[in-house]
C-alpha cells in the first residue's frame, strides 16, 4: 500500500509539473506577443523587435510542442481538460478582463479542447501509439485558429475602435524592416540599399535561394545577361521596372501591395481588414511553425525521457480480424 500511496504521489507531482510548465510557457509567450506589439506599434525596436520576434515564435512553438505531448501523456481527458482550462488563463493576465479577451479566452478554450478531443481519440483508435504522430492530428487547424486570435488581439490593442489608417502602415514598416533583417541573416552579403541586380546576384549564388527564383540547376550568377533575365522575368510578373532600383524599393512594395493596396480598400466595410492582414503576414511562414513544433516535440519527449517524467512500457494488444 505505501509503494502504491508512492507511485500515486509522484504521479499527482508529475502532473503538477506539466500544469506548472504548460501556463509558464503560455504566460511568457503572450507576454511576448504584447511587448512585441508594444515595440512595433509605439516605438522603432529595431533589432530589438527582431529579437523579440524569435522569442515569441520559439515560445510558441515550444508551447504547442509541449501541449501536444501533453495531450498524449495525461491519457485522461478530465486533466487535460484543466490543463486546456490553465494556460489559457495567462491570455486574460496579459489582456486584462474585458469582454474581448474573454471573447479570445473562450475561443482558445475551444481552439485546444477541439485539438485536445482529436489527440484523445486518435490515441484510442491507432496503435502503436506515438506522441510525435497523434500531436500532428488537427495541429494546422490548430495553428490557423491560434494565429487568428493573435491578429485580433494585436489589431484591438493597437489599433482599437478601427483605426486602420493607423495600423497597417506600421505594420507594413515592420514587415519590410523585419524582412530586410532577415534577408541579411540568410543571405551573406545583404543589405536593404544594394541594388537589385546585385541583390539577384547574391541569391544566384546561393544553391537553396536560386532555386526560388530559377528553374536552371547550372547557372553563372556572375553572368550580367543571366542577371538581366531574371530581373526582367521578376518585372514581368510584377508589372514595375526594377532598373537601378534598390532591394529596399522591392520589398516595400511587395509589403504595400501584399498589405496594404489589398486590405485598406476593405477598411470602410470591414474594420479588421488590419487583423487580417497581420494574420496573412503571419500564415506566410506556416512551414515554419509546423516544422519547429514537431520538431520540439521530439524534444520535449526526449527531455521527459532522459528526466524520467516519463517511461517506455510494453503493452500486449488485442485485434480483433474477420476470417473464414
Amino acid at each position: 500500500m505505501a509503494y502504491l500511496k508512492t507511485i500515486n504521489q509522484q504521479r499527482y507531482l508529475k502532473i503538477a509539473l506539466f500544469y506548472f510548465l504548460g501556463f509558464f510557457l503560455s504566460f511568457i509567450f503572450w507576454l511576448l506577443i504584447k511587448v512585441n506589439f508594444d515595440l512595433v506599434f509605439l516605438i522603432n525596436g529595431g533589432m530589438t523587435s527582431l529579437i523579440i520576434s524569435f522569442l515569441s515564435l520559439l515560445f510558441f512553438c515550444l508551447f504547442f510542442a509541449f501541449f501536444a505531448n501533453c495531450a498524449y501523456l495525461l491519457k485522461s481527458f478530465y486533466l487535460t481538460s484543466g490543463l486546456i482550462l490553465l494556460v489559457n488563463v495567462p491570455y486574460f493576465v496579459i489582456f486584462g478582463l474585458n469582454l474581448f479577451a474573454f471573447e479570445g479566452f473562450l475561443i482558445l478554450i475551444l481552439l485546444f479542447y477541439i485539438w485536445g478531443k482529436r489527440i484523445n481519440h486518435y490515441d484510442k483508435q491507432h496503435a502503436p501509439f506515438n506522441p510525435l504522430i497523434s500531436g500532428r492530428i488537427g495541429l494546422r487547424s490548430a495553428v490557423t485558429i491560434f494565429l487568428l486570435v493573435i491578429s485580433f488581439s494585436f489589431y484591438v490593442a493597437i489599433a482599437y475602435e478601427g483605426e486602420a489608417g493607423y495600423f497597417i502602415p506600421r505594420l507594413e514598416k515592420y514587415t519590410v524592416n523585419l524582412s530586410h533583417q532577415g534577408l541579411s541573416l540568410l543571405i551573406p552579403g545583404y543589405n536593404k540599399n544594394i541594388k537589385i541586380d546585385n541583390a539577384i546576384h547574391l541569391i544566384l549564388k546561393n544553391k537553396f535561394w536560386r532555386k526560388f527564383i530559377t528553374a536552371e540547376d547550372e547557372i553563372n550568377p556572375s553572368d550580367p545577361q543571366i542577371i538581366l533575365l531574371t530581373r526582367k522575368s521578376l518585372e514581368d510578373k510584377l508589372g514595375i521596372s526594377l532598373n537601378n532600383e534598390s532591394a529596399d524599393y522591392l520589398i516595400s512594395y511587395l509589403v504595400k501591395n501584399y498589405v496594404g493596396d489589398t486590405l485598406m480598400k476593405y477598411q470602410n466595410i470591414f474594420s479588421g481588414a488590419a487583423a487580417l492582414a497581420f494574420f496573412l503576414f503571419l500564415k506566410l511562414f506556416s512551414w515554419a511553425y509546423y516544422f519547429l513544433i514537431r520538431g520540439l516535440s521530439w524534444v520535449w519527449l526526449r527531455l521527459f525521457l532522459l528526466t524520467k517524467i516519463v517511461s517506455k512500457k510494453t503493452e500486449t494488444i488485442e485485434i480483433e480480424k474477420i476470417v473464414i
